[in-house]
């Protein structure tokens, strides 16, 4: 199968070309290349995590967590996972294993790589950031690392991974992601101002 080249549903805003990313202090905001990104279902009474092990994933020990390198398998309901891999070939070929060995079960596994887009987000600040538009407490004792959930970011639909202290992955539909952007843009300037204020107190 020839190499997909990596891409992103955002431009470079960098001389470059390189990923867009936007940055101020505590926080930096960085689009990835095209993730592989894998939906596996299986139907009412069919959870068994040995089947899911048999096939090559590491299930996720509890609801809303994350488990796994590459593929990383996120919980997103009773019988409902993502698998989030390096690269889109890995993920065409993962769909295609797991859907064949979950066949027999009637479970399915449906590669939507393209339809995805991924932005990391770092720093001491991230939480201040994704806070202004997500209602969950994202505090590290209320959302440890190796959390993942569907939510909600500025009303966009999004799966949030927290990967470590201070990371977060964020998977959005590639229909959002601009509309995204704009809004993170929109809170990094915000920071930047405040801390800007901060620094230069009115008299």
């Amino acid at each position: 199968m020839p190499e997909i080249a990596h891409r992103y549903s955002l431009e470079p805003t960098n001389e470059a070309g390189g990923a867009p990313f936007m940055e101020t202090a505590g926080v930096r905001v960085e689009a990835l290349a095209l993730l592989g990104h894998v939906l596996i279902q299986l139907p009412p009474g069919k959870v068994d995590d040995r089947l899911l092990s048999a096939l090559g994933l590491i299930p996720p020990s509890s609801s809303n967590r994350a488990a796994g390198l590459d593929p990383t398998l996120m919980w997103l309901g009773p019988r409902a996972w993502v698998a989030i891999t390096g690269t889109v070939n890995a993920a065409a070929s993962l769909a295609a294993s797991v859907a064949a060995g979950l066949r027999h079960v009637g479970g399915n596994a449906v590669n939507l790589s393209d339809a995805h887009q991924s932005i990391r987000i770092t720093g001491p600040a991230a939480t201040t950031l994704l806070a202004q538009g997500c209602a969950l407490d994202l505090g590290s004792a209320s959302f440890t690392e190796g959390s993942a959930t569907r939510t909600s970011i500025a009303k966009m639909p999004s799966i949030l991974h927290r990967t470590a202290a201070e990371v977060f992955l964020l998977h959005v539909d590639r229909s959002l992601a601009s509309q995204l952007w704009v809004w993170l843009d929109g809170g990094i300037r915000e920071m930047t101002a405040l801390a800007g204020l901060s620094r230069n107190p009115v008299s």
